[in-house]
């Protein structure tokens, strides 16, 4: 009975050894080979070589960092590959091309497949920054005509960026680029410009290397120095990227119109971009050269640039004239001033009236009967010998009228300076 027992114990193990094999081959057969594939990535700057894996790269602020990928098969991609783009704070990080660099190279002995995608990050202010993983995921053949799909994901990697001179702060707007090139453009409304005409401004800055967002703004509302001359109105700014042979180009167009409001000389002012120079290790200031331009007025521009003037013009005009019609008002009952009476004589050209009126006027300023008599200066001794001699002309009568009448202030100043009691100095000497 024993042995019966242990027989049929016997019989279960083997049975059950068996099916525990059939099942082990079975899950063999069914599950899919693993893929050979091999991923590597590391940041490089333009022109260096590639970096050692977990060192820390040191670069500069709005400087290109190159992400390489690379994913390499001994065998074939069979469908495309996608890498996701890396998240990382205060870095702009570009969408690479759809279309890795693809190519083959021998590797013991043995063709591989290589693809490699470029990624470019821009750090935007110094720190440190870290790039996390990247997930990839490729598809590729195998031995038994199929197709395997996996999904692997690169190591962290490390750089450090900084301002590459003390001359720049985080706030300032400048280029880092090892190429810029600024043009400008202007187009005017008409060949003569007047008040009204419109000035169109176009300047495009490019550069290698960088993206169109970094580009700084070209055109500084603040250099604008004579805004009562135009109106100003600025046209939205185009920015462009582009790619040449690997190496980038960005390009931004601003584009301001100008319309005059005066006539005259108007100045558009000049601007400046701070550019690095990342192939010189230089900093140099980019000038957008400013111009004069000549317009002519309108009658409407003309009298709206001289309405102050013109205002008090008129003002004064309307003072001047009602003085006039008051003062006539005033002496038409009453006798006219010495000077007007004499402005008169002059106005009619008579020599002989002319200077019985400064004989005239001579008495009544000084008493005096000759005008040789009024100074003893040689000077005055010639004038009042052509006064009895020669024509007395209208500037030269008008002369003579207000020498007499200063030197006989003279002469009051004169007598008035004269002590009254000079007996007074004797009495005083004596005490």
């Amino acid at each position: 009975m024993a042995n019966k027992c242990l027989n049929i114990v016997l019989i279960v193990l083997l049975c059950l050894l068996a099916m525990n094999g059939y099942a082990q081959s079975h899950d063999n057969k069914s599950a899919p080979p693993q893929p050979n594939i091999q991923l590597k990535s590391w940041l490089q700057k333009q022109g260096d070589t590639a970096n050692a894996p977990h060192t820390e790269l040191q670069a500069q602020v709005n400087q290109p960092i190159t992400l390489f990928v690379e994913v390499s098969t001994p065998r074939w991609f069979t469908a495309g590959t996608q890498v996701s783009l890396p998240e990382i704070a205060n870095v702009i990080v570009q969408k690479p091309s759809q279309l890795a660099v693809n190519y083959a190279e021998k590797r013991a002995g043995s063709t591989w497949s290589v693809q490699l995608w470029e990624i470019h990050l821009y750090p935007q202010q110094e720190g440190h920054f870290v790039v996390p993983l990247v997930r990839v995921q490729a598809q590729v053949s195998v031995q038994s005509r199929g197709n395997v799909q996996r999904e692997m994901y690169t190591q962290p990697l490390k750089f450090n960026a900084q301002l590459p001179t003390g001359l720049l702060t985080q706030s300032s707007a400048w280029i880092n680029s090892p190429q810029v090139e600024v043009t400008q453009k202007w187009q005017q409304s008409s060949a003569e410009l007047k008040a009204g005409d419109a000035i169109t401004r176009t300047v495009t800055v490019t550069a290698d290397n960088t993206l169109a967002m970094l580009l700084p703004p070209i055109f500084n509302r603040k250099h604008d120095l004579a805004p009562d001359h135009y109106q100003l109105y600025s046209q939205p700014i185009k920015l462009l990227d582009a790619q040449h042979r690997h190496q980038f180009q960005a390009q931004r167009t601003e584009q301001q119109v100008y319309v005059l409001q005066h006539g005259g000389e108007v100045m558009l002012p000049e601007h400046s971009i701070l550019w690095w120079n990342s192939r010189t290790q230089k900093l140099e200031k980019l000038q957008v050269e400013a111009r004069t331009f000549k317009v002519a007025h309108t009658l409407t521009s003309w009298m709206n640039y001289y309405k102050n003037s013109i205002a008090i013009l008129l003002l004064f005009l309307i003072a001047f004239s009602m003085l006039i019609i008051a003062m006539r008002r005033f002496y038409k009952t009453r006798p006219q001033p010495l000077f007007w009476q004499f402005l008169q004589v002059l106005y009619r050209g008579d020599t002989g009236e002319i200077r019985a009126a400064l004989y005239a006027h001579l008495r009544r300023c000084s008493s005096e009967l000759q005008m040789s008599k009024l100074s003893s200066a040689s000077q005055w001794q010639i004038v009042a010998n052509q006064i009895q001699t020669q024509p007395i002309s209208f500037v030269q009568g008008w002369l003579v009228w207000c020498k007499i009448a200063l030197m006989r202030r003279c002469t009051i100043g004169q007598i008035g300076l004269q002590k009254a009691l000079p007996e007074l100095d004797n009495i005083n000497r004596r005490y």
